[in-house]
């Protein structure tokens, strides 16, 4: 006859169950799946080590323990895991939501990993990464010397699926090789990014309307488009940029100021201060009247020369009205740049995509803008002769490499000629202008149409921008040697797509209305609508009111 040994039972409150291990073991990695309601079943004389899991019995004071230690493990109420109790009989039967309950302590909780394919690189600004966007990092370029650190996308939660993106080629392109995928990848994100033709046409709408108000405000004066818009280097993002050009008699070097006092501007001189009065004035004027119209907001950007900001709350286009000097000689380079690269506008309409999302290009946080981005292609591209013209990707890496290797605390750039100066070495226009204290970090950019202006000399972000290029150009690199992932650009260019559906599908939808109804305006189309349901309903009731005011 043996001697019965007592069962040893361990009471800790932070006992150790084997069901937590099997719970991290299968259940965690596959919670998305659990979405359903389970029941499990406890009854009388078990030890409280049992898991809440197990079909086991228990007496109804054990139960209620239980509740509340599972509870407290998991960071569930009290209340909210007894108010789902139901008794049957001496049975009480607990309804537990695998998606909010987990029986481990906190510390001991771990998240569970993403499948990581071989030759996929981790890019730390794309998928669920995008939270606590360093806009602090961006806001510190402008007060001084800083670190360069890359920047991830702006915040989002939307969930990108790189298959899913419009740019992907079909079929995976498994057949191309890295740099092949890379072209075809770059050439359909640019017919992506482009407006369609019915964005051309609400485009075009919108800078009729906007004419049409200036020309009441200021009688005989047309505004002119320039700017993306002009040159064709557009995206369906992009702002439309209007400036008020010089009346008849004037040369196409100078401005005559908007009260019509006959005060001219040379071509590239910022006003004086008398001048700037004056046009500032008749800027608030206009900016008056265009409050005053239903569906717009106006609002003065401190700028170099008097700038007005209106944004339509319905189609939620914005444009810019400047009073600037005359843009005709800058088009006429970028023009003939075009046509020495014919690539030019794919490598700027992906740099441009790259540091939007990132808001690196944002100028008056210190980013690059459209112009000179667009001269940072050209000059990466004239200062790189050996890579071929007609190869895609290997122009759009090179353009990547030279600014991330650039010492920009030691060298300016030339594009006309093609070279690398001494910053503050002498000479005249920008190699004669010494470092700013402080600043030395700053790009010095010669400006082709204009030696004297810089073109990164308000860049203060380029830090930033040369860590980010660096950090995309060894994510490519890794993409391409495996040459296994469904889109190489997605990395770069995360949450583009998914954050601007719904105003590109608004702007698609009135821009559709109007080439059906050629006759029709625009502000047809939107009394037409008052009354149904739109994407911005509520923005439409307050540019109503404000035009009724």
């Amino acid at each position: 006859m043996h001697t019965s040994q007592s069962r040893l039972v361990c009471r800790a409150p932070n006992r150790f169950k084997p069901s937590v291990a099997l719970w991290q073991h299968f259940v965690v990695p596959n919670k998305a799946l659990c979405q359903r309601r389970r029941y499990s079943s406890v009854v009388s004389n078990q030890p409280l080590s049992s898991s809440p899991f197990d079909h086991r019995t228990e007496t109804h004071s054990n139960v209620l323990s239980e509740c509340s230690i599972d509870a407290s493990l998991a960071g569930v109420r009290k209340r909210d895991a007894l108010d789902t109790s139901v008794r049957q009989g001496n049975t009480i039967f607990r309804k537990i939501r695998l998606d909010t309950i987990h029986p481990q302590p906190q510390r001991l909780r771990r998240r569970a990993r993403p499948e990581v394919v071989p030759g996929i690189a981790t890019c730390p600004g794309f998928g669920t990464e995008t939270a606590g966007h360093p806009i602090e990092d961006i806001k510190l370029a402008r007060k001084g010397e800083y670190e360069g650190k890359f920047i991830k996308n702006l915040p989002s939660t939307a969930i990108d699926r790189e298959e899913e993106q419009p740019w992907v080629i079909p079929g995976g392109g498994s057949k191309l090789s890295g740099l092949e995928r890379l072209s075809a990848e770059i050439l359909r994100f640019y017919d992506y990014a482009r407006p369609t033709k019915a964005e051309r046409a609400l485009r075009q709408a919108s800078i009729k309307r906007i004419q049409g108000i200036t020309e009441q405000i200021l009688p005989g004066t047309t505004l002119e488009v320039f700017g993306s818009e002009r040159t064709g280097l557009s995206l369906y993002t992009s702002d439309i940029d209007l400036r008020l050009p010089p009346k008849s008699g004037t040369s196409e070097t100078t401005i005559q100021a908007a009260d019509g006092s006959g005060d001219l501007l040379t071509a590239g001189e910022p006003p004086s201060k008398t001048e700037k009065s004056k046009m500032d004035d008749a800027m608030r004027q206009l900016k008056i009247q265009l409050k005053k119209s239903p569906m717009l907001f106006a609002k003065p950007q401190f700028a170099r020369f008097p700038l007005i900001s209106v944004f339509d709350y319905v189609s939620r286009l914005e444009t810019q009205i400047v009073l600037s000097h005359d843009t005709s000689h800058s088009r006429e380079l970028m023009e003939g740049y075009i046509q020495e690269f014919p690539y030019l506008p794919q490598i700027y309409t992906l740099l441009k995509v790259m540091l939007d999302v990132r808001n690196l290009s944002n100028v008056y946080l210190g980013g690059i803008g459209s112009y000179p981005l667009f001269m940072m292609a050209v000059a990466a591209l004239k200062h790189r002769p050996h890579v071929a013209k007609n190869n895609l990707a290997e122009q759009f890496l090179a353009v990547l490499d030279f600014w991330a290797k650039l010492d920009t605390y030691k060298h300016g750039v030339s594009i006309e000629p093609p070279e690398l100066f001494e910053k503050g070495s002498g000479g005249s226009g920008v190699r004669a202008q010494p470092p700013k204290a402080g600043f030395e970090f700053l790009l010095s950019l010669e400006d082709p149409a204009n030696p004297s202006n810089d073109l990164g000399g308000q860049g203060a972000c380029i830090k930033h921008v040369q860590a980010t290029f660096r950090q995309l150009e060894h994510q490519l690199a890794v993409d391409m040697k495996w040459n296994n992932r469904p889109s190489l650009l997605t990395p770069l260019v995360p949450h583009h797509h998914t954050i601007n559906r719904v105003p590109r599908e608004t702007q698609e939808r009135i821009g559709r209305w109007l080439l059906e109804h050629p006759d029709r305006s625009y502000e047809s189309y939107v009394e037409e609508h008052k009354g149904k349901k739109l994407q911005n309903v509520r923005y439409l009731k307050l540019g109503a009111k404000k035009g009724a005011a």
